[in-house]
């Protein structure tokens, strides 16, 4: 889901400055922002009209199932004794499968009740505005997956900045479109990672659970993130170095499809492993992770011009380069010490899960 979930972040980001280059080429460079204003309407009357409410809000009085995931020490993973397995066991059903039973007298939501724009609920929300920071800053599975997103997309702001600098000028004198295509390249590394990241990673942790006596541990999801951490770096040296000496622009294509190969299957990894450990908080979780990833990809940008005059393209790009590699490989750290760092933080977690609208009972 991760992996599908960053394959489409990854068509917008990459093809959609495609289209724009032949906007500009044929309508003028202010459509590129016409055309947004009409798709974002587009979107929000569809969101008004089409959207239904998603959110659950459970009867009074039911309670929830006994969290299974969670042991006593706070650990995911840990093997049941065998008594207790064959207990449960006995307890599966056996033979046809009977289907439920749908009371018919309980009418459907009528439409207007469906596309309510809001639904109260007892539930406090003012923990939603401060919890986010302090699970951001407490657990470390979530510092890392906030700063490899922010870091990652700060990489990736950019080189498509500066592919709109550079190669509309000598030697490459790109068009609007040529430069709008040059997307493509990315796109293809992240097509590519999509299966990397996303199944084989998923067949990896099978393996791992195998050997480790059927034991499924989120930290095992961490090995392939190692020999993946080269991959972004290395293509933006690529692309950095051989922009500045002027090189062919197939070579600047190939940095860019290493670079997209790196991009999903670092972030896939990181994001997987914050849900694996933290699923009960998952949601505020990904709050601090995404407000870390904007606030890193736009303050970059802000500082893009001077960093530029101060260090030159070909010295820009290797700091860089050196820095996420330093970045993408806290997984090491994490693979030794990451469990460790989950067993402190069970308590923590506990307090902070129960305080969700909706959760497991501990």
């Amino acid at each position: 889901m991760n992996a599908w979930y960053l394959l489409l972040t990854s068509v917008g980001a990459f093809l959609g400055p495609v289209a724009s280059g032949y906007v500009a080429n044929g309508q003028g460079w202010r459509w590129m922002w016409s055309w947004c204003v009409i798709f974002l309407s587009i979107q929000f009357i569809a969101t008004i009209f089409f959207y239904e409410e998603s959110k659950f809000v459970p009867k009074r009085g039911v309670s929830a199932p006994k969290h299974d995931g969670l042991t006593d020490d706070g650990v995911q993973g840990r093997k049941m004794p065998s008594a207790d397995l064959t207990a449960v066991e006995s307890q599966q059903p056996s033979g046809n499968v009977t289907g439920l039973h749908v009371d018919p007298s309980i009418t459907p939501k009528t439409y207007r009740q469906r596309m309510a724009l809001y639904t109260p609920t007892d539930a406090p929300i003012l923990q939603h505005l401060y919890q986010p920071l302090i699970i951001l800053t407490t657990f470390p599975a979530v510092a890392y997956t906030a700063i490899t997103f922010g870091s990652v997309l700060a990489c990736f702001a950019i080189l498509t900045t500066i592919q709109a600098i550079y190669l509309i000028e000598p030697p490459y004198n790109f068009s609007p479109s040529g430069v709008g295509l040059f997307n493509l390249p990315p796109f293809i590394g992240c097509f590519i990672g999509f299966f990397v990241g996303g199944w084989l990673n998923d067949k990896s942790i099978m393996w791992l659970a195998k050997r480790n006596q059927g034991i499924y541990e989120p930290e095992q999801r961490l090995w392939m993130a190692i020999p993946a951490s080269v991959f972004l770096p290395v293509g933006m040296l690529i692309f950095g170095i051989g922009l500045s000496n002027g090189v062919h622009w197939i070579v600047l294509a190939v940095g860019c499809v290493i670079f997209g190969f790196g991009w999903i299957v670092c972030l896939n990894i990181a994001l997987a492993y914050c849900t694996d450990c933290y699923q009960d908080i998952v949601g505020d979780a990904l709050v601090g992770v995404v407000f870390t990833r904007n606030a890193i990809s736009v303050v970059i940008l802000f500082v893009l011009e001077y960093w530029l005059a101060g260090m030159g393209l070909r010295g820009l790009h290797i700091l860089m380069a050196c820095v996420m590699l330093a970045i993408l490989l806290l997984p090491a750290v994490l693979l030794k010490f990451g469990k460790h760092a989950r067993i402190r933080t069970q308590d923590r977690y506990k307090s902070m899960a129960v305080k969700q609208p909706t959760h497991r009972t501990f």
